[in-house]
């Protein structure tokens, strides 16, 4: 394979922001970077303490100064508009040394991502994060007018591939007018060889404050509207008051944090409700609870319902885009409606009352998924061959279905 010069381009990066395509670019740079290709990721820079630039694992980070977070509208526009043109800058004095442009989210990097590979004739790929209301050119197309509609549709006309992590969101570029012959499918990748846990499960579970026969219920996540946290902590709740067994056990933060321990407390099981924070041990915590649950109100395909799965923790999700792809319902977790707090509930049952022989069948099955569909080494593989068709594919036609193909031994993906 040919090495390849690559600017990845993220509106935001750490250590401004830890989100889920943040974390999906950064892995992906690493292991491209240790198979030769030249990576750089370019993105903003808010923070006077934030550096300009550096390097990990042989990924170059270059953040360029910008006013306010270059995704954001209205009395930020001015700062997207001068984080733009310093990208459109740094680009254009470095043209004749990229091979592709590599969008993660189809945000304000999308349009000047379009406006780059146009102008200079450089291939360009968006990886697409969300699904529905919150589907990234929808959301772009709802901005301001510069935004909006023009940005928008100048990205869906322009760029050259776009990249579904899921096949919700494969339909739904399609139904935004996306040539169908410019979609390719290429889901999340996680690293199965960080899957491996060290320290004692029981020694986690007894820090949790967790007693013997507990059953623990984990989130790992955000803790916004997004993640629909509120409806979680009360479907939990509802389950608790008629089992005595059930933990709810939340990692991560967020703006709502405080909001919803005092939620917690006021349904009367506050005490079977513990908040540990943003932690360093993710996957550690994981291997030691029982269930893993994913309530969100949108996704795209969650980086933590992957690493759940990678460790045999069974899931409980939401009927949302890469949910649908990962869990098959009996086999490897349960699937509910958005919103539906008495399918949660039940669904939060039957998985307390699963005979534990077909529990541990489950969970083989959840890190056989993993391996099979979801090694970030195997992902790597896949831009590779996509990197390669669009190098010599100026207008992409052709490029999903020879991909395909060849990615996957003449089978299209997922199918």
């Amino acid at each position: 394979m040919p090495q390849y010069r690559i600017v990845m381009i993220s509106p935001q990066f750490m250590p401004e922001v830890f989100g889920g395509a943040e974390q999906q670019c950064l892995r992906l740079s690493k292991v491209l970077a240790r198979r030769g290709h030249k990576i750089h990721i370019l993105t903003s820079r808010t923070q006077a303490q934030t550096a300009p630039s550096d390097i990990e694992d042989g990924v170059e980070i270059v953040r360029l100064k910008a006013g306010a977070p270059p995704q954001q509208g209205g009395r930020a526009i001015v700062a997207s508009l001068a984080w733009m043109r310093r990208v459109y800058g740094w680009i254009e004095s470095r043209r004749a040394e990229i091979d592709v442009l590599h969008m993660h989210q189809a945000k304000v990097n999308a349009v000047i991502g379009a406006i780059c590979g146009r102008r200079f004739d450089i291939p360009t790929i968006v990886k697409v994060g969300n699904a529905g209301r919150g589907m990234d050119l929808r959301t772009l197309e709802r901005k301001r007018p510069l935004y909006g509609k023009l940005g928008a549709h100048l990205a869906a006309r322009d760029i050259g591939c776009y990249v579904a992590i899921s096949s919700c969101i494969e339909r739904e570029l399609a139904e935004f007018g996306v040539a169908r012959n410019k979609i390719t499918f290429i889901p999340n990748g996680i690293d199965l060889s960080a899957s491996k846990v060290g320290q004692s499960q029981n020694a986690l579970r007894e820090a949790w404050g967790l007693r013997s026969g507990d059953k623990a219920f984990l989130f790992a996540g955000r803790l916004e509207k997004q993640k629909n946290v509120a409806f979680l902590i009360d479907a939990f709740a509802r389950l608790a008051a008629s089992n005595a067994q059930a933990v709810l056990v939340l990692l991560g933060d967020g703006e709502d944090r405080a909001q919803m321990e005092a939620r917690a407390h006021a349904s009367g099981q506050g005490a079977r409700i513990k908040f540990l924070g943003k932690r360093d041990d993710v996957r550690q915590s994981m291997a030691a609870a029982d269930f893993f649950v994913l309530p969100a109100l949108t996704e795209g395909l969650s980086n933590a319902l992957l690493e759940a799965m990678s460790v045999g923790l069974v899931p409980i999700s939401s009927r949302v885009s890469g949910s649908l792809d990962a869990i098959v319902p009996g086999e490897n977790g349960w699937l509910f409606d958005v919103g539906d707090g008495d399918g949660f509930v039940q669904a939060m049952q039957d998985a307390l009352e699963m005979p534990g022989p077909q529990l541990q069948d489950m969970r083989a099955a959840c890190m056989a998924r993993a391996a099979r569909d979801y090694d970030m080494e195997a992902i790597a593989d896949q831009y590779e061959i996509l990197y390669e068709q669009m190098r010599h594919h100026s207008n992409v036609l052709g490029v999903k279905r020879s991909f395909q193909e060849t990615a996957h031994g003449g089978q299209a993906y997922g199918s």
